[in-house]
């Protein structure tokens, strides 16, 4: 069977053809997973503005209370409440305090701002829990 150049150029073209279309295929899996891909960022960014929408109403909210009124009319248990809920640590030291207020850095404070005296020395609570062992 003698084969044509037309018949070559028609199996040439038919396979360029082809190797095109499997291009455009492989050019096509990666757009559906960009796109995938671009919907699922989209989705988690509207969480996000959503999340920060609601942490501004709360933030508005709690600006426009009153805390010295709170506390003014707050009982001890109360008061415990309010304080252990806003406070994660509090360190005592001879002259100041560490303060860590929930999410924010630890501050100094002074025991004057606080209306504490300075101490001379540590004082203990309740009576000697050691001896002293001779040597």
């Amino acid at each position: 069977m003698w084969l044509t150049l037309a018949t070559l150029q028609d199996d040439a073209t038919g396979a360029a053809c082809e190797e095109r279309q499997l291009s455009a295929c492989r050019r096509r899996v990666p757009l559906r997973i960009l796109e995938a891909d671009l919907a699922e960022t989209a989705q988690r960014l509207e969480e996000r503005n959503e999340t920060a929408q609601a942490f501004e109403d709360v933030a508005r909210h709690l600006a426009d209370l009153d805390i010295d009124e709170i506390w003014a009319e707050a009982d001890e248990r109360e008061r415990w409440i309010i304080a252990s809920d806003l406070l994660d640590e509090v360190a005592i030291y001879p002259d100041h305090l560490e303060i860590k207020v929930s999410g924010a850095p630890r501050m100094n404070v002074t025991l004057e701002e606080v209306g504490l005296k300075r101490w001379s020395g540590f004082q203990g609570v309740g009576e000697r829990t050691r001896t002293s062992t001779p040597y």
